[in-house]
């Protein structure tokens, strides 16, 4: 028996809650390494802060190109993934709780979300990552998913 199991009394993996959390940001930072920040159409216009967009994203990237002006989109792009792969897990965690789920339910929750994903990018005309992109979508996708969450927790409360 380990040292850490004898100290708890547990002989369990205490790794386990790691991996989920791990494999998200490994997956999301992962496909940013491999395909790298995504510019399209109408990224420009978010970039150049554009009077017609919505002021919450052009705000997020120029707070960015203030922190680091060469590497904004970098950074961008390594935060949108953060942000997206926090959100999957705290939905995923958030569910886990309620219905006591074992690893694998949780995983299956976590494939479930991370399938749009991969079907955006594999599947569709755009082949984009969304949460690469220069796009308010890339932040929209992790807070929809937080919405979700607090929806549910609530209804859950009563």
């Amino acid at each position: 028996m380990s040292k850490r199991a004898e100290q708890t009394g547990s002989n369990k993996k205490w790794w386990i809650p790691f991996l989920l959390p791990a494999a998200l940001l490994l997956f999301f930072e992962g496909m940013f390494l491999v395909y790298g920040p995504g510019v399209y159409n109408d990224s420009e216009q978010y970039l150049q802060m554009h009077i017609h967009r919505e002021p919450l994203y052009p705000l997020f990237l120029w707070v960015l190109r203030l922190c680091t002006p060469e590497h904004d989109l970098i950074l961008m792009g390594l935060l949108q993934n953060l942000f997206m792969a926090a959100s999957v897990w705290l939905l995923t965690r958030s569910v886990a709780r309620k219905f006591a789920l074992p690893f694998w339910g949780q995983v299956l929750l976590v494939l479930m979300q991370v399938f749009p994903h991969l079907l955006i990018k594999y599947f569709s005309a755009m082949s984009i990552f969304i949460t690469n992109s220069v796009m308010s979508e890339a932040l929209a996708f992790p807070l929809f998913t937080l919405w979700t969450m607090n929806i549910l927790e609530l209804l859950w409360e009563g």
